[in-house]
């Protein structure tokens, strides 16, 4: 591959942040826009505040200084405003939502505390059932483990209440299954009763995966209100339900009734449900918040990765089939537009590796508009790389400002 062949990628949070008025003679306000630059999957670090070019509702901004974050570190800084001191403090949020507690979760866990971690970062765990945050200091190596352990055993806690609600719901439905099929062999058994049962478990799944936006954006403003970086990963485990097993199908289609066939045709056509979720207001709120979102899809479908409910439940008349949906979709969605990034994997703990990394690397780029622009509706933002001809892929963004009055008017 030739030298500038490979495209460049740009990844922003969708969001302003707050940093010191500078004295001018007219209203203005100051935008500090975090960027982060990849060259296939390499963060570019040796961009210059020349580099830039910011654009307002289509208008060209003078870019007017540029830092270079690593972790809580400022690697390196241009431009005028030396006044200007971004609040390097990280605030991490990791939010499950998950059926299985898998054991390369430890994996992750231990591996965020002891390698992503520094003295004065602050956590948050976020399940279905309960948001904590992290309690005691984590400035000494027993003050860590405690915390290590605790935040573990949090996640372990939910997860598996969870885990024992669908594993339950599980083998109502296999049983299900197998009581048409048993009725199809002159065993006395009700189909329609038994396939009717099978729908309420499917909507019994689906009522354990939903997502409550309210909730996601209240927990979204609530982060606002903290200094500093905020970084949120969310971790999705593929679903799951059982089906008939081919055989098994095949053997019911011979002898099923037409409207048998009909209902069990609707029942196991490819699963893709629809979830109420309002993905742009969880973005808005995550961006507003300063939150980049990365977004950790949980496959479990690996070689050496086999789901354990399949384990748990082994049967020849059914089978555990992948199931998509809008979920999948919303949470994609959200890490595009806060400017995180979206990574599947059978191994959680490589997928928390990666996302920790993508986060810690990033620039600030700091400009001034006038303050009738900032006091519209909406704002549009828009970023290019002068002098490059190579595809540029950005988050998106547009939001309201009506809340984010962070500046001051300067007196006449």
């Amino acid at each position: 591959m030739k030298k500038g062949s490979v495209g460049i990628i740009i990844v922003l949070w969708a969001t302003a942040l707050i940093f010191p008025q500078v004295t001018r003679d007219v209203s203005v306000v100051n935008i500090a826009v975090p960027v982060r630059v990849f060259d296939g999957n390499r963060f570019v670090d040796s961009l210059k505040l020349e580099d830039f070019e910011v654009f307002e509702d289509g208008r060209p901004q003078s870019v007017l200084a540029v830092y270079l974050i690593r972790g809580r570190d400022i690697q390196r800084r241009e431009g005028p405003l030396k006044v200007i001191a971004p609040v390097t403090r990280r605030h991490f949020v990791l939010l499950f939502q998950m059926m299985e507690y898998l054991p390369e979760l430890n994996s992750a866990l231990n591996l965020f505390f002891d390698d992503a971690l520094r003295d004065g970062d602050s956590v948050d765990l976020v399940t279905p059932r309960k948001t904590y945050r992290l309690a005691g200091s984590m400035s000494t190596a027993d003050g860590r483990r405690k915390a290590k352990q605790e935040f573990i055993s949090k996640v372990r806690q939910d997860i598996l209440v969870d885990s024992g609600t669908y594993n339950s719901i599980v083998r109502d439905m296999i049983s299900n299954l197998e009581a048409v099929q048993s009725a199809e062999r002159g065993e006395t058994a009700d189909i329609s009763f038994e396939l009717n049962a099978y729908r309420d478990g499917l909507q019994r799944l689906e009522a354990l995966q939903t997502i409550d936006t309210a909730r996601m954006s209240a927990f979204a403003a609530a982060l606002k209100k903290l200094p500093g970086a905020k970084h949120v990963f969310l971790f999705l485990q593929k679903e799951r339900v059982p089906q008939f097993s081919a055989h098994a199908l095949a053997v019911f289609m011979n002898k099923a009734s037409p409207e048998e066939t009909l209902k069990v045709q609707e029942l196991m056509s490819p699963v893709h449900r629809e979830v109420p979720v309002d993905r742009e207001a969880i973005a808005k709120a995550f961006s507003d918040a300063t939150a980049d979102v990365h977004f950790l899809y949980v496959t479990r479908s690996g070689k050496n990765f086999t789901p354990d409910v399949e384990q748990q439940f082994p049967s020849e008349t059914a089978r555990m089939a992948a199931r998509t949906g809008d979920i999948y979709d919303a949470f994609r969605d959200i890490a595009a537009a806060t400017g995180g990034t979206s990574e599947a994997s059978a191994n959680p703990s490589q997928l928390l590796k990666n996302a920790v990394q993508a986060s810690e690397q990033y620039y600030l780029l700091y400009y001034l508009i006038p303050l009738q622009i900032y006091d519209s509706p909406t704002f549009t933002f828009g970023l290019s790389l002068k002098g490059n001809n190579r595809a540029l892929k950005y988050g998106r963004r547009s939001m309201s400002v009506e809340t984010q009055r962070f500046s001051q008017r300067k007196p006449n």
